[in-house]
């Protein structure tokens, strides 16, 4: 943010606030969803949202980290089923 910018920061930083977003892949033959590591194209990332974001809206960000051109490691996104849950996998 620019210091001239014009925004009130105190406000700004009410509007905002700061998520983690990770993917956990369904594996068929654990019968479970694994998290996928960094390493092969998961991990976390923080993202800042605003305080009305949509579910839509999150999801179509941690789509564009973890699959780039709508490909990764475990295939095209198209062939995924996509859903959003808590830490707690609800």
């Amino acid at each position: 943010m620019e210091p001239n910018s014009g925004i009130n920061i105190k406000k700004s930083r009410r509007s905002i606030k700061k998520i983690q977003v990770g993917w956990l892949n369904y594996d068929n033959d654990k019968r479970r969803y694994i998290a996928v590591r960094q390493s092969r194209g998961g991990g976390t990332r923080d993202v800042n949202v605003p305080l009305g974001v949509t579910v839509e809206l999150i999801i179509q960000t941690a789509m564009e980290f973890f699959f780039p051109d709508g490909v990764s490691p475990y295939g095209v996104l198209s062939d995924m089923e996509v859903n959003l849950a808590n830490y707690r996998q609800q």
